[in-house]
């Protein structure tokens, strides 16, 4: 961001997906004076208003890096360290207790569980220190001290901050907002009305905005329905079929208690991962879709294909993985031998005469 962001509002989202949505939404509306940000990049603009130095971020695999040293160098050797996927717990663990400041010291050490947090978290944030670093869970802690400690605090004339998509604020997000408001920045809050969670919603409005009520939106909130199935595509076969029951007969299946609004008018939130699967059913079943979204590199098909043959090759070329690779649609030119081969040179004799197009590659 520089110094002087060309927006007059600010408009704070809790991820990238949110920001691309909000994006869109300024396009579609033809408003300049609107800029879509995220934790880190408020974080970059307080550093540049307070005229502080930013610590250096750690990526994500610094971060399992410093917890993998952290469990090995644990003062008391724990048996749980050998544990498969303690890095993962411990890191999950630790992210959560920095984001809500908590002190490594009053991590209680009354289990053998315990102790090992306690003994890493402190060894982590130790590091951190030392080396004057910072991970994404402290990031708001770490700008809130920053602008505390500042001589000045110069924000962008008449810059507005929008909270926008927050069901809830961490520890260190919420003082991190207060402090802000306390030093004048303008500000306002669009809690998501999904008629499920008011009473979320207005806490947290209470919390950041303490003394004035929530304004609902006059439409109302949007209706959402929750509904769950053994599987995930079980819930969007229930999901499509009811669909197309409604619109052909007008029977409310989802008890949605509205007439049928046409395609145009109903959208469809599914986890990224199963972006595939949800749009497979709902084309087999013929109900009218698309992604809101464009698809990104790593979910084509040619990208999966460069990731197994990045498996196979980090196998040495071993029978079960470069099998599997063969046999995609992207490579299949010919039937598989019953027994594979194993190891390059392996593959690239049985290769010769019946793939050779593929040695070319391989060379």
């Amino acid at each position: 961001l520089p110094a002087r962001p060309a927006g007059k509002r600010l408009v704070l989202v809790p991820s990238s997906a949110d920001r691309e949505l909000f994006a869109q939404l300024w396009r579609r509306q033809r408003d300049d004076g609107v800029r879509t940000i995220l934790w880190d990049d408020l974080c970059r603009l307080l550093a540049l208003a307070t005229g502080s130095a930013q610590s250096a971020q750690i990526d994500p695999p610094d971060h399992w890096l410093l917890l993998r040293q952290a469990l090995t160098n644990s003062p008391e050797p724990s048996p749980l360290s050998e544990c498969p996927g303690i890095l993962g717990l411990l890191g999950d663990q630790i992210r959560e207790l920095r984001a809500e400041e908590v002190p490594p010291q009053s991590v209680p050490r009354n289990s053998e569980a315990s102790r090992l947090l306690a003994d890493c978290f402190l060894s982590y944030e130790g590091t951190l220190r030392e080396l004057n670093l910072t991970d994404s869970a402290a990031l708001t802690t770490k700008a809130r001290l920053e602008v505390e400690a500042a001589q000045k605090f110069d924000w962008p004339d008449e810059a507005e901050l929008i909270l926008a998509g927050f069901y809830s604020l961490t520890h260190s997000q919420l003082e991190l907002i207060r402090l802000l408001r306390s030093k004048g920045v303008p500000m306002k809050c669009f809690v998501p009305d999904d008629g499920t969670s008011h009473a979320e919603a207005s806490d947290l409005i209470a919390q950041l905005l303490p003394g004035e009520a929530p304004c609902p939106s006059p439409g109302g909130p949007v209706d959402v329905r929750i509904l769950q199935a053994e599987d995930c595509r079980g819930e969007y076969e229930t999901i499509a079929r009811s669909l197309i029951l409604w619109e052909a007969t007008g029977h409310d299946g989802l008890k949605i208690g509205h007439p049928w609004p046409g395609w145009e008018a109903l959208a469809l939130w599914v986890p990224v991962n199963r972006e595939g699967t949800a749009l497979e059913v709902m084309r087999r079943y013929g109900v009218p879709c698309r992604r809101a979204r464009t698809l990104k590199i790593t979910d084509t098909p040619f990208w999966r294909l460069s990731q197994m043959a990045r498996a196979a090759a980090s196998q040495n070329w071993d029978a079960f993985s470069t099998s599997e690779l063969m046999a995609h649609p992207a490579m299949a030119s010919g039937p598989l031998p019953d027994k594979s081969p194993s190891g390059r040179d392996a593959w690239r004799a049985f290769g010769r005469p019946a793939f050779p197009w593929r040695l070319r590659a391989w060379h």
